[in-house]
């Protein structure tokens, strides 16, 4: 098993496609940089926000907002993490790339240990990202800014009715809540990364299997519109500054955990239910 999930790491890590998220993701921590100094070049410093709310995913937050970042969550998030490793089966089947003798005795590893390795590849991917945009507000914004940030944030709160998730880190310990945030957004990227994987096993549609994430995305902003008491759209979980005010905490938490041990039994399924020739 552990030869394996190396194994998937190094061909994770080498890919086209990986590179290809790569490259956009530090396009879009570019361009945001870019925007961030642009928004705020020739102010005083005591007029500046701190680099807490200066984090990429404080979009709203931000002067004049971060149009990139609003982009990437509701329209790249998913397909972005289905690419680091979510289409590796497709392209195993059509080019017929593991040899027969492995298939045959390690199948069940191979896929499982694949699996792993896409959780672990966008998890990974994705937590740089943030970590990185957390170091280069930095250098835009102070560390602390007891002006701006108690006056707008409270004014911001007030104006929108709106309570942060997570009310004491959000104003007490505001970079310790980006973390929770960093971690949370990571950790729904490896989920999405694992049900592309999940969905390639099955079907082999590689088009299909990269876009089903994003499409459950969508689905589930779609069932929030049935009325539903508290918030179900994903993608309200993945920034700290969402103005719904039907989030829950602990549907931040076990939401990923459901979804991710729902996959887990599904491949699971497959591994028990298919016969050593039956991964040729």
């Amino acid at each position: 098993m552990l030869a394996c999930y190396k194994m998937h790491l190094k061909r994770m890590f080498t890919r086209r496609e990986y590179m290809f998220v790569v490259t956009v993701l530090l396009i879009m921590l570019t361009a945001a940089f870019v925007e961030s100094c642009r928004n705020v070049f020739g102010w005083l410093e005591t007029s500046l926000n701190s680099a807490a709310l200066g984090w990429i995913m404080h979009t709203d937050q931000q002067p004049f907002g971060n149009t990139g970042m609003r982009i990437f969550v509701f329209f790249l998030f998913g397909i972005l993490a289905a690419l680091v490793y979510g289409d590796a089966p497709c392209i195993d089947k059509k080019a017929r790339a593991l040899l027969p003798a492995v298939v045959r005795t390690k199948g069940k590893q191979y896929e499982i240990s694949g699996a792993l390795a896409a959780f672990t590849g966008a998890f990974v991917t994705f937590f740089a990202f943030f970590l990185l945009s957390q170091l280069l507000a930095l250098i835009v914004f102070p560390v602390h800014s007891s002006f701006y940030d108690y006056y707008a944030v409270r004014a911001w709160e007030d104006s929108l009715n709106k309570d942060p998730l997570f009310p004491v880190l959000f104003f007490r310990y505001p970079y310790l809540n980006n973390l929770v945030y960093m971690i949370g957004a990571s950790f729904w990227a490896g989920v999405l990364a694992v049900m592309a994987y999940t969905v390639s096993l099955f079907v082999g549609n590689r088009l299909f299997a990269l876009g089903l994430p994003q499409l459950f995305l969508y689905l589930m902003a779609f069932l929030q519109g049935l009325g539903l008491p508290f918030q179900v759209s994903v993608i309200y979980y993945l920034y700290p500054t969402t103005v719904v005010p039907t989030i829950r905490p602990w549907f931040f938490f076990l939401a990923p955990m459901a979804v991710i041990g729902l996959l887990a039994c599904l491949i699971t399924v497959r591994t028990v239910s298919k016969s050593g020739s039956d991964y040729l």
